[in-house]
């Protein structure tokens, strides 16, 4: 999905990136804290199949509601309809 981004312009910020220099003791909170600052400086959210199963997804998806983001679908690269509510 980063690569179909990157080949078509956008800036990527991917959270595996965005956390690498934690240390290997990191708790999720930690990983958490990293991608909420990440995700609060982007225009858009790409989603993959099955992000509603993700407690961190589901937390990406919730603030990307309230900061009022564009989603796109992470697999077709195609923009996407916002869900109208995350179940966290």
């Amino acid at each position: 999905a980063q690569v179909r981004f990157l080949s078509r312009g956008f800036d990527v910020v991917c959270p595996l990136d965005v956390c690498a220099h934690l240390p290997d003791d990191a708790l999720p909170p930690d990983y958490m804290r990293e991608d909420v600052r990440a995700l609060a400086g982007c225009e858009a959210i790409a989603v993959l199949p099955g992000w509603e199963r993700s407690v961190g997804s589901r937390c990406e998806a919730g603030l990307a509601l309230v900061l009022g983001l564009r989603w796109f679908d992470a697999v077709t690269g195609e923009p996407t309809t916002a869900p109208a509510a995350v179940e966290l």
